[in-house]
């Protein structure tokens, strides 16, 4: 929910503030598929259904604030083995429309939200 709706101030002298982005709807099922995304699916062997549970059903979202993109975090089998495979994506038209998909190494996302790159946030689309 958005800061001004809650009456939380919002975030002044160069803080970043996320509450301003536009989110995606939690009750938006349907995914915007853009053809970079489908080239970049293809070309890595990953099906629609594998974004699609990273998006849904991810273990924790974050805000990339060197990418301006939100970014969809889920721990699964990929090409074989258990990582965190990160789905960057950005809100077109109140849908999520996925920007690339690829797996992080290990403790990868602890040093991104260490750094203050990743900002951690609740999924209240």
């Amino acid at each position: 929910m958005p800061a001004e709706a809650t009456g939380e101030p919002l975030k002044k002298d160069g803080e970043y503030d996320i509450m301003r982005k536009q989110r995606w709807d939690a009750n938006v099922t349907a995914i915007r598929w853009n053809q970079k995304m489908l080239a970049t699916m293809r070309r890595e062997g990953v099906t629609s259904s594998v974004v699609e549970a990273v998006l849904q059903e991810a273990d924790a979202y974050f805000y990339d604030r060197a990418t301006d993109h939100w970014i969809a975090v889920k721990r699964m089998v990929y090409k074989g083995a258990e990582r965190d495979v990160c789905v960057p994506y950005d809100i077109t038209g109140g849908m999520p429309d996925p920007v690339s998909i690829h797996p992080k190494k290990a403790g990868e996302r602890e040093r991104y939200i260490r750094s203050g790159r990743w900002i951690p946030y609740e999924r209240g689309f």
